[in-house]
């Protein structure tokens, strides 16, 4: 779906705002007035060219001040103004309390996403299929390291890179690959 410089499309992601409980964006509103969530974040946005859609995904908190990641796959039609969200998914801890960071995302070449991101100190991989049901999550249980991109190969394998969150003057680089069951690899 090209968009030109003319169209609505073009301000895609440029949040602004209507008034003091309003934060709209090219997709939808949230009313801070109606909702349970507070502060949405877009992250990542990728285009699915076979199916000509959008996935997004980002970081939230909500009225408690607890983070969580989410992610949806949607569609706009500029002749209608209507929009379709296939799904949404919201990915947090278990643990009362524990924020959950959404760091990065990536679609394989089978058009499913892969996402990455921390809870607490834990970091952790996610793939989700075409349709957003979760296939496997897994971890290397590193300690102090928090996952931050994430990339894939034509044999589905996973590849997230990172750092220590140790001090300024300790952090390491890392690089850790997962295969298709997400299994680590090293």
């Amino acid at each position: 779906m090209p968009v030109g410089f003319s169209s609505p499309a073009r301000n895609l992601f440029l949040l602004g705002s209507t008034g003091a409980q309003v934060v709209s964006n090219f997709f939808e509103s949230i009313s801070k007035a109606s909702t349970t969530d507070g502060v949405f974040i877009p992250d990542e946005i990728r285009y699915i060219d076979s199916n000509q859609k959008y996935a997004l995904a980002g970081s939230a908190e909500d009225s408690n001040s607890k983070g969580f990641g989410w992610l949806e796959r949607q569609d706009y039609n500029l002749e209608t103004g209507s929009l379709t969200t296939d799904y949404t998914v919201r990915i947090e801890s278990p643990q009362a309390g524990v924020n959950t960071t959404l760091r990065a995302m990536e679609l394989d070449s089978n058009e499913n996403l892969i996402v990455v991101g921390f809870s607490g100190t834990v970091p952790w991989i996610a793939k989700y299929s075409n349709d957003g049901v979760l296939d496997w999550q897994s971890t290397t249980a590193s300690a102090n390291v928090r996952y931050l991109g994430v990339t894939s190969d034509s044999n589905s394998n996973y590849y997230v890179c990172g750092r220590t969150s140790l001090t300024a003057s300790d952090t390491q680089a890392f690089v850790e690959k997962f295969d298709n069951n997400g299994n680590p690899s090293w």
